[in-house]
């Protein structure tokens, strides 16, 4: 609240007059539930948060006034104070810029149409980071084959190979998603630590879906060895 919203809140709006005047009468002095969520918290330089999902259904919220009169609004009091309580985690999730955060939604995990045995047996590896030198990996991944990349079954029906900057291989299984693609990775949803596969026919692709990760190690060619 700033110093000229003062005679707002009290005087004219105070004293046994407001109590007579109605809700009509602290709505005039006060400002409506959208003139006060801005003139406090809003899109002004202090704090700036906007109204999101505060706002009214109308407007994309979640905020519905129900037509009552004043009296039942009393009545009401312990229910709008347990909506409050209720919606405090929901204020607490706001970021500084006065966004929420939104947590991205997992991707399902379907079966795989890629079968882990696919995988099993002796690679030749190779990475590139441009398209263009896909060729180029996969020539060389060829004449690795001196030296193989390979993989084994796990214990639980995966495939036995390496996250990113692991020393050892853990078991990883495949993973399909609702957009036909296929992933590989540690047992749950599809995350940060899987990769994206592909594979045609003696060639296995795979990218990582970490960002730093990928920047890091490329995307994996495998070229199957003889």
């Amino acid at each position: 609240m700033q110093p000229g919203d003062l005679p707002r809140s009290v005087g004219r709006c105070g004293g046994r007059a407001d109590a007579e005047g109605g809700a009509e009468s602290r709505t005039s002095c006060v400002g409506n539930d959208g003139e006060i969520f801005e003139r406090n918290v809003g899109t002004g330089p202090r704090p700036g948060i906007p109204r999101g999902i505060n706002s009214l259904w109308g407007r994309g919220g979640i905020r519905y006034a129900a037509a009552v009169r004043w009296g039942v609004l009393h009545t009401m009091r312990p229910l709008l104070a347990i909506g409050l309580v209720a919606g405090l985690p929901l204020m607490a999730s706001c970021t500084s810029s006065g966004q929420l955060e939104q947590k991205p939604d997992a991707v399902a995990v379907l079966p795989s149409t890629i079968p882990p045995e696919k995988l099993v047996g002796s690679w030749g590896l190779g990475a590139f980071h441009q398209e263009a030198a896909r060729a180029r990996t996969e020539a060389a991944a060829r004449r690795g084959c001196n030296n193989p990349y390979r993989i084994t079954r796990g214990a639980s029906g995966g495939v036995m190979m390496h996250l990113a900057d692991a020393k050892q291989p853990s078991e990883l299984q495949l993973k399909g998603a609702p957009d036909g693609k296929n992933y590989i990775g540690p047992e749950g949803p599809v995350g940060d630590a899987d990769r994206e596969i592909t594979l045609d026919g003696n060639v296995m692709v795979m990218r990582w879906l970490d960002p730093e990760v990928a920047k890091r190690y490329g995307t994996s060619v495998y070229v199957r060895c003889s």
